[in-house]
């Protein structure tokens, strides 16, 4: 497709053509010189091929090829449409119309062949992945072609997010397969599978389509997805499917890889400010705890990543409630960052992660008077090895926790209970 542009500048030029010619004629309507009835004669063709036209796509159903029919008309056309363009001149300036009228068009053309049709009809030169493209393997589509890679900027809730995918032909293509035409799908889901974003469509938009492509060849497919500003942050899977003209899926769909929704903007601030530190990577800046029923408590953590070298695992996060007096547990609520939504492996320098645990404690604990007392920190689930906290005077915290809150006191009518 061109670009609108040019669509609406053609549009406009053949107003002004049907302008001026509607202005001639009513001119010269009533002397009835030859002028007018060369012109009666030219829209008589014209309307009768186009009528003709459209009534033909009509009862055939070929209204994607009805451009070829009005061919004969074309004469007609461009006759009637010069008459109009040259009628908005003065009579002793036409003669220099016609040249502009001659040259314009014809220069319009060449340009638009060139420097639009042309580039994008020409087959793409890329053998090999570019090094900035995440590799992807056995991502095997419809039988013969398959994704090898992909790229993306870093996507931002409530904005465009550009994605390109690297295609080729899995193996050589057969007479049968160069007859196939695959509709790629793309979806950006969230772990437990709910749609966010989508991209429907023929992979680079028909320029370059999968029948022609080779296996010695990779093939850059740019496309959009907008992602709506009501899309929680975190982790979503990018999906692609490969479906045939009969709608009937040839291979199950691939993910090809991960990406991370961050939102745009100032982030939030804690409702009760800490310091703590986690390992090198991060810190605790602040929590906040909301009672949501009698016996059930909302704590939200907040994460920050100032560390510039990525965090080596996908650590979770233990939400420990401890009797001040026995020392016994009396509830948890461990969990990976966001329920999963925001690995830490995937965390960069910058990032704020809001990450909220419901905690639910037994009537008698709380009617118990007893303190309460909130640990949490971080630890490996494959070794149960807890990360090194530290205080804000960088002091080494003991068993590697960070006492937060007593909610004894918060029970009392205290926001942020600290304990102290």
């Amino acid at each position: 497709m061109l670009p609108i542009g040019l669509y609406v500048l053609l549009l406009l030029v053949t107003l002004a053509g049907l302008c001026g010619l509607f202005r001639h004629l009513l001119r010269h309507r009533c002397n009835g010189t030859v002028e007018s009835r060369r012109m009666t004669v030219l829209s008589l063709i014209a309307g009768g091929f186009l009528v003709s036209t459209w009534r033909l796509g009509l009862s055939q159903d070929t209204v994607a090829a009805q451009g070829r029919f009005i061919f004969p008309a074309l004469p007609a056309i461009a006759t009637l449409l010069s008459t109009g363009w040259s009628a908005w001149w003065p009579q002793e300036k036409r003669e220099r119309a016609c040249r502009v009228l001659l040259c314009g068009p014809m220069v319009l053309s060449i340009c638009v062949v060139l420097c639009l049709l042309l580039p994008v009809h020409t087959p793409p030169a890329r053998a090999e992945l570019p090094l900035t493209a995440q590799p992807v393997a056995q991502a095997i589509l419809g039988g013969w072609w398959e994704v090898v890679g992909w790229h993306a900027s870093a996507p931002v809730i409530g904005r465009e997010w550009s994605l390109t995918l690297y295609w080729r032909a899995y193996r050589p293509l057969t007479d049968e397969a160069r007859k196939l035409a695959p509709y790629r799908y793309i979806r950006l889901l969230t772990p437990d599978g709910q749609v966010l974003a989508g991209c429907d469509g023929i992979p680079t938009a028909g320029r370059f389509p999968p029948p022609a492509w080779s296996p010695d060849v990779v093939v850059a497919d740019k496309v959009r997805l907008c992602i709506g500003e009501q899309v929680e942050p975190g982790l979503a899977n990018v999906l692609v499917g490969l479906q045939l003209e009969s709608r009937e899926t040839e291979n199950a769909p691939v993910t090809v890889g991960q990406v991370m929704l961050r939102r745009p903007g100032r982030p939030p601030s804690p409702p009760c400010v800490t310091g703590i530190r986690i390992g090198p990577w991060a810190r605790l800046i602040g929590y906040g705890l909301t009672q949501i029923e009698s016996n059930v408590v909302r704590l939200d953590l907040y994460w920050r990543m100032e560390s510039k070298e990525a965090i080596p695992a996908d650590y979770h996060v233990f939400v420990h409630v401890i009797d001040g007096r026995t020392s016994g547990l009396v509830a948890q609520a461990d969990a990976p960052p966001c329920q999963g939504r925001c690995p830490t492996s995937l965390w960069i320098r910058g990032d704020l992660w809001v990450d909220k645990h419901y905690i639910t404690v037994s009537e008698e604990s709380i009617s118990a008077s007893t303190p309460l007392l909130v640990k949490v920190g971080w630890y490996s689930l494959a070794t149960g090895e807890r990360v090194m906290a530290f205080g804000a005077d960088g002091t080494e915290l003991n068993d590697a926790q960070i006492v937060l809150a007593d909610l004894a006191q918060f029970y009392a009518g205290q926001p942020c209970a600290q304990h102290r």
